[in-house]
């Protein structure tokens, strides 16, 4: 089975704000958005406002929760593949950024089947399955 990097072409580029600030931000996005709506009705007095003011509520809230849902995964994934070791020298991977994190995948496939983690340590870059198995090209 042959491995084949997947990259993008679009460079990256690291976040201006913190983790902590961007979640925030949305999750006050997504609190605006649900109180409009549910005071859309006392201080809309135009009947033929509200569907508009209802309408632009939903899709800032629907926005605002699917970017929190994004960010919240791959928060999620990064702890989890920081909790990962080397097996060259058994140090703890340091990710910092979703973006720093390379995806592999079989050339018949074309899919995404693990990452490519370096290791900060002993610069070794390793390719782990999904499962958190290191992957062996046999």
């Amino acid at each position: 089975m042959t491995i084949v990097r997947m990259q993008h072409g679009a460079k990256s580029r690291p976040a201006i704000f913190p983790h902590w600030l961007r979640l925030l931000f949305l999750g006050i996005l997504l609190a605006i958005s649900i109180t409009g709506l549910l005071l859309v009705n006392g201080y809309v007095s135009q009947k033929n406002l509200r569907m508009p003011a209802y309408g632009l509520f939903l899709v800032f809230g629907a926005t605002a929760m699917g970017l929190l849902l994004l960010r919240l995964d791959e928060w999620r994934q990064l702890r989890r593949w920081c909790g990962w070791k080397c097996p060259s020298c058994s140090a703890t991977y340091e990710l910092r950024e979703f973006s720093e994190v390379h995806f592999w995948g079989t050339e018949a496939k074309k899919k995404r089947a693990g990452v490519l983690l370096t290791c900060a340590k002993c610069g070794d870059e390793t390719a782990f399955e999904e499962t958190g198995n290191v992957h062996s090209s046999t």
